[in-house]
């Protein structure tokens, strides 16, 4: 066999000295290690970034703000805690507590209140209480405040009826913040008018507080006045023209509860009930202290003040006859 032809070099080739091999293997090793490491930590990152995206991570609760003292202005409760005359006024110290935790203020310009027994209204009138609000500490604590209840919005004598039987009906007591400096939590609130009683006018409020301060005065002028001699200041009926003026029911009232913050032993009889009035639906006020004789209640008369007309003396009884139960100075 001919052997292989190899076609000649090219003209001009001269053969050199071989180059070395080529040495890429640790190179090539460290950047396939730094590549994987990037493509790991994309990884890790997108994933992360994803897990954040896809799951909310649980935050701890964060306890609420305290609310301040004018952001809540619930009452729990609200009590009687005393009630007087006190000049031509009734005033009535009413007791406070609040579920609040922080307290409550109460701050209302138009706030009503009415005081009630059973089925009697006893006082019923709007305050303001921006001025001087009302400062309700966190339980167990309390806040007290007086109302006062000037002639034409109360209706009941506070001894009428005991203090423990007495609720409280108030209704938009909360208000606006009043300035810095203004909260008190004692002292009186300014009257701005009166309301009408709890049920129905103030006409049948006035017969009800009558009707009810005779019968709880009957008890103690039986006890205390009974067949003895009193200065009686008054007697008027439904209808009577006297002194210029038509009388009514809230009329009668009126006056009697001015002659009770005046004189508090005043009591108030319905002369049908008793033997020595000649009328059976007359109103009477006499001053509850007894005189053996006429003599000693004319002299009452005359030591106050009173001209004949508007006070003499009278015999109370429930067995006596009319004659001879009333004496003139």
């Amino acid at each position: 066999m001919a052997d292989s032809i190899h076609p000649p070099p090219p003209l001009g080739f001269r053969p050199g000295p071989s180059a070395p091999p080529r040495r890429t293997g640790p190179v090539l090793v460290a950047g396939c290690v730094f590549a994987l490491v990037v493509v790991l930590l994309s990884a890790a990152v997108l994933r992360l970034d994803h897990g954040s995206r896809g799951t909310a991570r649980p935050v701890a609760p964060q306890p609420a703000a305290a609310a301040p003292e004018s952001d809540c202005t619930a009452v729990s409760s609200i009590s009687v805690l005393d009630a007087r005359f006190s000049a031509d006024s009734l005033e009535v110290t009413l007791g406070f507590t609040t579920p609040c935790a922080h307290g409550a203020l109460l701050s209302s310009n138009h706030a009503s209140v009415t005081v009630a027994s059973s089925s009697v209204t006893v006082a019923a009138g709007i305050f303001d209480l921006s001025a001087a609000p009302v400062t309700v500490p966190a339980a167990p604590g309390s806040a007290r405040r007086t109302f006062r209840f000037p002639i034409d919005m109360y209706w009941l004598a506070p001894d009428t009826v005991p203090v423990a039987r007495l609720h409280v009906d108030a209704d938009q007591l909360s208000g606006a913040t009043p300035p810095s400096g203004s909260v008190s939590s004692s002292g009186e609130t300014a009257v701005l008018t009166a309301v009408a009683p709890a049920a129905g006018d103030a006409e049948a409020a006035a017969i009800a507080g009558l009707r009810a301060i005779a019968d709880a005065d009957h008890a103690v002028v039986s006890r205390d006045l009974a067949d003895r001699w009193v200065p009686q200041l008054s007697s008027k009926r439904i209808g009577l023209v006297a002194e210029g003026v038509t009388w009514s029911d809230a009329r009668i009232l009126h006056e009697y509860l001015q002659l009770r913050s005046r004189y508090p032993d005043a009591r108030l009889l319905w002369s049908g009930a008793w033997s020595t009035f000649s009328s059976p639906d007359f109103w009477i006020t006499v001053v509850g202290t007894a005189f053996p004789t006429g003599a000693g209640a004319l002299g009452w008369c005359a030591g106050n003040g009173f001209d004949r007309d508007h006070c003499y003396a009278k015999l109370v009884s429930t067995t006596h006859p009319v004659p001879g139960s009333t004496e003139y100075r």
